[in-house]
């Protein structure tokens, strides 16, 4: 689970910030596993590590009703992991289910109508 952790950290390390900015700001893609350049530099990540044989699920969906973000599930089927929504800068808001509980009350996240656009199985 560590690597986990580290991945998306080190996402947002190397993310320049004024694209992160413009891709929060603008929230426009055609493909967001291409376009997003933190979203397609987590995946790559997560599918070169050959340390790990966790699942991993990403889901486009709606949040505060009209904002568009992503539910990154890092542990699909790990009882105590949970699913974190980011916005499109890859920005953390909130963690939902796991250990932590859940803290995306506040989000309105539209679960019902969220897509699966990556799953990665080992």
């Amino acid at each position: 689970m560590s690597l986990l952790c580290i991945g998306f950290i080190s996402c947002e390390d190397k993310a320049d910030e004024s694209t992160k900015q413009s891709e929060l700001n603008n929230c426009s893609f055609d493909n967001p596993l291409t376009d997003l350049i933190w979203l397609k530099d987590l995946i790559n990540l997560y599918e070169q590590d050959t340390l790990t044989s966790v699942a991993m699920n990403i889901y486009q969906c709606t949040y505060h009703n009209d904002k568009t973000g992503f539910l990154i599930e890092y542990c699909a089927g790990c009882p105590d992991a949970g699913i974190t929504l980011t916005d499109c800068a890859g920005n953390g808001l909130c963690l939902e289910g796991g250990v932590a509980s859940s803290t995306c009350g506040e989000y309105n996240i539209d679960w019902y109508n969220a897509v699966l656009i990556y799953q990665h199985n080992n």
